[in-house]
């Protein structure tokens, strides 16, 4: 696990350096979503969410599930991504068929193929700007070590991912999603 959490920190310190030196937030943050997804266990998707100017967008997802089921918490203003963004707290959800919280959104991230998902928040002098989201098709797939490890995974993109949320809130924000399938 140790060895784990030096590639992330590595891998996110590469990151920050692409992210210092590009003229582009939205490649930056598609690497960060692809990088999240495949490092952090098989079959991931994930979904990078900022809030410039109080206005919720998905600016990066590692593939259009993830696309998708973030904009499906957009279109009912509810679900665990925004809770998480909301709160500052970290939400996962274990199975979406007997979670009881988000209804209408678990029918269709079900729809989707999603069956457990983490939502971690992000952070920028304090604030809460945005929130990693990471979607399973498989029920149970966060279980205490691998959220531990999401956790981590997040906790060293922090600085990059607010800084990049500044820069969004400074410009206009992403037109569309950044999908590697774009």
């Amino acid at each position: 696990m140790a060895a784990q959490s030096a590639d992330f920190a590595e891998q996110i310190a590469e990151l920050k350096g692409v992210l210092l030196g590009t003229e582009s937030v939205d490649d930056f943050l598609l690497d960060l979503a692809v990088l999240a997804a495949r490092e952090l266990g098989e079959d991931l998707s994930c979904g990078i969410i900022l809030q410039p100017r109080d206005r919720l967008l998905t600016v990066a997802s590692s593939d259009v599930t993830a696309a998708q089921v973030d904009e499906v918490q957009y279109s009912l203003y509810q679900g665990p991504c925004l809770h998480s963004i909301r709160t500052g707290e970290h939400v996962r959800i274990d199975d979406l068929v007997f979670d009881r919280r988000w209804w209408e959104y678990a029918v269709r991230a079900l729809a989707r193929g999603v069956r457990s998902s983490l939502s971690i928040p992000v952070s920028a002098r304090g604030d809460p700007v945005g929130s990693i989201n990471l979607y399973s098709d498989r029920p149970g797939f966060f279980d205490d070590a691998r959220t531990r490890r999401a956790e981590q995974f997040a906790a060293e993109a922090t600085d990059a991912v607010g800084h990049a949320a500044q820069l969004v809130g400074q410009g206009d924000p992403p037109v569309a999603v950044s999908c590697p399938d774009d």
